[in-house]
């Protein structure tokens, strides 16, 4: 399959130096895997670099790169729009990327940051109100037909005059089905799964269960969490 690499400015990397190419564009001499040469006219835009000593590609400032099957791009800088299947070796640096339903093949993972994770930054407060609040950063969005798997642990502290109810909220998103689990004490503890119908938000909300002020104000605090991840 042919892969297109769309850039917003040139792309240099490091290929393998042991072939000599067959064939070349016009005004580019014979040279190793990973030389440039300008074509015609010395234009950026005629711009060539050789990628396996057989093959060449065109470098345009507003064009694409287009790579033979199989190509080998070692410790590149990215930059613009992937398509298609790469070797990515050595060190590569991938800026901001955004990628959708990859498969990644027995992946080593370090220094990860996982945003489906979320966790309490500040305590909040419930008094004198039944009025279910979404807990802060406690929100997601769902996939049509994705199936997901969720979890939430929220230690908090009330008094048996306020009490603290909890529930999901879906914004535009509808379950096919949901099934969970509960545990409730000074630690109110929830895990289950879910199949989305149509897409949206799920969002966890808190508030008391009957409205109390004064020292009976329901607390969850610093350091809950809930995570919602995405398994099929």
């Amino acid at each position: 399959m042919r892969a297109v690499l769309a850039l917003l400015a040139l792309v240099l990397f490091a290929v393998p130096t042991s072939a000599q190419p067959t064939a070349q564009p016009t005004g580019c001499p014979r040279g190793d895997a990973g030389s440039v040469c300008l074509g015609s006219g010395g234009s950026p835009a005629d711009t060539v670099i050789v990628v396996d000593g057989v093959s060449y590609v065109r470098v345009s400032r507003a064009g694409a790169l287009t790579f033979p099957n199989g190509a080998i791009l070692t410790a590149p800088a990215l930059g613009g729009t992937v398509t298609g299947t790469y070797t990515l070796a050595g060190t590569p640096t991938l800026t901001s990327p955004t990628i959708n339903t990859p498969t990644i093949a027995t992946p080593t993972i370090t220094g990860e940051i996982h945003s489906d994770h979320k966790v309490l930054a500040a305590s909040a407060t419930y008094s004198a109100t039944t009025t279910p609040a979404t807990l802060t950063g406690f929100s997601w969005t769902v996939v049509a037909g994705a199936t997901y798997i969720f979890e939430l642990s929220l230690p908090a502290t009330m008094t048996t005059n306020g009490g603290l109810t909890v529930n999901f909220k879906l914004t535009t998103a509808t379950l096919t089905s949901i099934q969970y689990d509960s545990y409730a004490s000074t630690m109110v503890r929830i895990r289950g799964s879910f199949v989305v119908n149509a897409g949206g938000t799920f969002a966890w909300q808190a508030t008391q269960n009957t409205s109390a002020g004064a020292g009976d104000a329901t607390i969850v605090k610093i350091g809950s969490y809930a995570k919602l991840d995405r398994v099929l």
